[in-house]
């Protein structure tokens, strides 16, 4: 390997006068020849871009010995983005066309390159445990090669997913119905009609603050856009959920893509951490009696947290944990001496739970009761719940409906905390308890985190993103 520009431009010479060589030898012709020789300075003059730009950026390249001269990224990070404040418009296009345009037939080496510098765990001696790290590599080589199809990438055939052009930047943000692709109509239609929705805080500080030139942006896009094709690729995932995470007696077990569970114990520090440990996460609800699962689409509910009071977070402090425990006996004693444990409520698999999970068990055994008491359908008393007004309900049952509401939908981990949930709407975590409710009936459900330990900065490109119409950027940090 030559390192150093002098050794670069010494090999070249020597490349260059071998060529000159060989061509003479052939018996071409002076033009010929020339028009060879035009090619072939050409394509060296191209390889030294590549060396420069690249280096711009803080990585260490060097040069493979052979003719074609293949430029390889060693070392040295990212995300030197100060580098970029000299560079002019010609050189931004030129950059990003030469990471992966001008070496399309090592697109796959160079996409493996690219990750190891965004994800040094993406790629590492050891397959990483991190299902989500694992299929955002596979992403690598179709976002790099996208690169050079055309300036708006990644726009593609297939109509798959629509973003950040070098011209557009991140345009589809705005909250106009018409700059919005029909691709996010679902994803944002629900954000666009809120009174308090205001362009992303994070796209504008992206666009505006600290990346003030297009290639930078560009560059950052190529996180965000693998990051959103790993997630796009998990929406048909969440309809199928049950099939992989859920299983009998409230035994949980990964699937070969999705990440493990995690039974509280990251959670609970997490927990203790507040809400920068909180904002952000994804979690699970998932049905405790799947064999009694009505509507299987909403046996399991992935979800992400995006927002969350300081209220919410100190009731759920006091809960200590979202739930998948053993009962303590004052916990079981309370459940007793309520006089709700009937029927379906004395199946040992709720014996599993306390915490956050066993209101949300308590909420089911209040809405079970309710049920019969007023002989209405799932699905109008959860309309009725959520209201919060009881309408003509009197005696035992408006009891019981006040139960629930004093209990559950006003206590502040319930109505203050806001999760982002499959498919593509946000409530509150009490308005899920009754939205699962209407659709599954005959079982409760208990609430988890993944297990994704994202600590990087792919995370937090996806936190920014996804999550900045809710929450601020600022307070986006790493929940590690």
């Amino acid at each position: 390997m030559l390192s150093s520009h002098k050794a670069h431009r010494s090999f070249s010479f020597l490349i260059l006068f071998a060529l000159l060589f060989q061509l003479s030898a052939l018996g071409l012709s002076q033009g010929e020849m020339d028009q060879a020789l035009k090619q072939e300075v050409a394509s060296k003059a191209e390889i030294q871009n590549q060396w420069n730009f690249l280096s711009s950026l803080g990585w260490r390249v060097e040069v493979v010995e052979n003719l074609k001269q293949d430029i390889q990224i060693k070392a040295g990070s990212p995300l030197k983005l100060k580098s970029f404040a000299d560079l002019k418009g010609e050189k931004c296009l030129a950059l990003c066309l030469q990471v992966s345009g001008k070496v399309k037939s090592k697109a796959a080496t160079v996409a493996k390159q690219v990750v190891r510098q965004f994800f040094p765990s993406a790629i590492a001696d050891k397959a990483s445990q991190q299902a989500f790290r694992l299929k955002l590599a596979t992403q690598a080589r179709a976002t790099t090669e996208a690169i050079a199809q055309s300036f708006e990438w990644p726009y593609n055939d297939e109509g798959g997913w629509k973003g950040t052009g070098f011209t557009r930047h991140f345009s589809f943000m705005k909250t106009t119905q018409a700059n919005v692709p029909a691709e996010y109509e679902e994803l944002y239609g629900y954000w666009q009609n809120k009174k308090s929705t205001k362009v992303s805080t994070a796209i504008e500080s992206l666009a505006k603050g600290k990346h003030l030139t297009g290639c930078a942006l560009a560059l950052s896009a190529v996180v965000v856009h693998m990051v959103y094709k790993v997630y796009d690729d998990f929406t048909e995932l969440f309809d199928r959920a049950y099939k992989s995470v859920i299983i009998n007696n409230a035994d949980f077990t990964p699937s070969d893509v999705l990440p493990k569970l995690d039974f509280d114990g990251k959670a609970k520090a997490k927990i203790r951490m507040g809400r920068n440990g909180l904002i952000g996460e994804p979690g699970y609800l998932g049905a405790i009696f799947p064999e009694k699962v009505d509507e299987p689409s909403y046996a399991g509910e992935n979800f992400i947290i995006v927002d969350m009071t300081d209220q919410a977070v100190k009731d759920l402090q006091g809960l200590k944990t979202l739930g998948y425990n053993r009962f303590d006996e004052d916990d079981l004693e309370s459940l007793e001496d309520d006089d709700l444990l009937t029927g379906d409520g004395e199946d040992g698999r709720l014996m599993y739970f306390d915490g956050a999970s066993f209101e949300m068990i308590r909420f089911w055994i209040l809405f079970s009761k309710l049920k019969k008491q007023t002989k209405m359908s799932a699905e109008d008393l959860s309309e009725k719940i959520k209201t919060g007004e009881p309408g003509r309900l009197k005696g035992a049952s408006l009891k019981t409906f006040k139960q629930i509401q004093t209990e559950i939908m006003e206590r502040p981990f319930f109505k203050e905390t806001t999760i982002w949930g499959h498919p593509s709407h946000d409530m509150t975590l009490g308005e899920w308890l009754a939205e699962l409710a209407k659709y599954n009936p005959k079982t409760p459900y208990s609430i988890m985190l993944y297990d994704y330990d994202l600590n990087g900065m792919q995370w937090e490109n996806y936190k920014k993103t996804f999550l900045g119409d809710q929450v601020p950027a600022m307070e986006l940090r790493p929940a590690g």
